[in-house]
């Protein structure tokens, strides 16, 4: 569930970047048919390319299947664990951990005492490490983990619907003071939803997002999130695979950006 504030900033940087280094750009979009084959898309000549760069891509033997190619490629974030295994790759991602125990670490501050999370874990390596981050923090607190006030239901599920929204809440032992979600959409979902019950945004439940989205600023209330510099991110994948295309033999790099917390009105 790739932020589109995100992917579209992303993407026009990196275009932008690696077309002015000599290169001409085609976007495949990989079908679920594909993935589940290990096929590439009939139409990339493997001949004709010098490099390839993949965005929300979260399969992991679809990522070994890329590597495997030896073709110069750059991943943007990865599947859930990739960060468990060598890579094999150039690897570029926004650093999740810092951030989410500063908002986590806020809500308490603020008098939370339970913390929910809403997000696939599962579903790529930023989701798990916001995840786990959050965790960590309520673990060092004192404080009850997060699952059994949260909403960890495979991506794919319906979470734009409030009423869905509204029976997965229903399931937990009761409303957590505050929610740590693993993205700005999903922040804004999650309270609309709320305020179907009735409940206030923050004095009755406290939300956080992740991204730093447009939406995330004139939200009601305005969102308290994380800003991952996308612009920035896209100029350095450019940077990197054109960098590997010239120097196939060099060290895999693994590059984080520095995300930075944003306090708006959605937290005490």
């Amino acid at each position: 569930m790739l932020s589109h504030n995100f992917g579209t900033s992303f993407i026009t940087s990196f275009t932008n970047h690696i077309s002015r280094l000599g290169y001409f750009i085609k976007i495949y979009e990989i079908s679920r048919d594909e993935i589940a084959q290990q096929k590439l898309p009939p139409h990339l000549l493997l001949k004709d390319t010098a490099g390839i760069l993949t965005i929300e891509l979260f399969d992991r033997e679809y990522q070994d299947m890329v590597c495997s190619l030896g073709i110069p490629c750059v991943f943007i974030d990865g599947y859930a664990h990739i960060m468990r295994n060598v890579l094999k790759c150039d690897y570029v991602t926004m650093e999740n951990n810092a951030s989410i125990n500063v908002l986590t670490q806020h809500l308490i501050n603020t008098g939370a005492k339970t913390i929910g999370f809403v997000g696939d874990k599962e579903h790529c390596s930023s989701f798990y490490l916001r995840w786990l981050s959050c965790n960590n923090a309520l673990w060092l607190s004192g404080l009850p983990l997060s699952d059994p006030y949260s909403i960890l239901e495979p991506d794919n599920s319906p979470y734009s619907d409030p009423d869905w929204m509204n029976t997965m809440l229903d399931r937990m032992p009761h409303i957590p003071d505050a929610f740590v979600c693993a993205n700005d959409y999903l922040a804004i979902q999650l309270m609309v939803a709320l305020k179907r019950r009735g409940l206030s945004v923050p004095n009755d439940v406290m939300i956080t997002g992740f991204d730093g989205s447009p939406e995330s600023a004139v939200v009601d209330p305005p969102l308290t999130t994380a800003q991952i510099p996308s612009a920035e991110m896209g100029r350095s994948a450019a940077e990197l695979l054109h960098m590997r295309i010239k120097n196939t033999s060099a060290p895999f790099t693994i590059v984080q950006f520095k995300t930075t917390p944003i306090f708006r009105g959605s937290t005490r």
